[in-house]
């Protein structure tokens, strides 16, 4: 259901060298494929299926609702996004904290519950830190 074994790279400085000579759009669009195919890793999938994707997350959020240190987390990204009060439900804000600008802490904190049953306390400032600066 949710592989704790990948890491994501897509926002990492180590997708280029320094010698490539390419473009801000040309990073952002390998960027972009990268965090595609890390987002099908992470819920092994071979081909990009949103109604997939959007369940297993669905699935996820069951496991981890219960999580407290993450319910902050939630609220905060949904107010972030200006998602309208009558659409804001903390499985819609959990299903966010795997958009592009936040999937690479939110799978941090996504490994370290399902390994530990707990996500760390700083794992949580990061994601809080990520969802302040979008």
């Amino acid at each position: 259901m949710y592989n704790t074994t990948v890491e994501c790279t897509y926002n990492s400085t180590d997708v280029f060298l320094e010698t490539d000579k390419i473009s801000e759009h040309d990073k952002q669009f390998v960027r972009s494929c990268v965090y595609r195919q890390e987002i099908l890793n992470i819920f092994e999938l071979d081909e990009f299926d949103q109604h997939a994707i959007n369940n297993k997350i669905s699935l996820l959020y069951e496991k981890m609702k219960g999580e407290t240190k993450l319910k902050k987390s939630i609220e905060e990204v949904l107010k972030k996004m200006n998602i309208p009060l009558n659409v804001r439900n903390d499985s819609f804000g959990f299903l966010l904290l795997f958009s592009y600008d936040l999937l690479y802490i939110t799978n941090e904190c996504v490994c370290e519950f399902l390994n530990n049953g707990k996500i760390n306390k700083n794992t949580i400032k990061l994601l809080e830190n990520a969802i302040s600066s979008m």
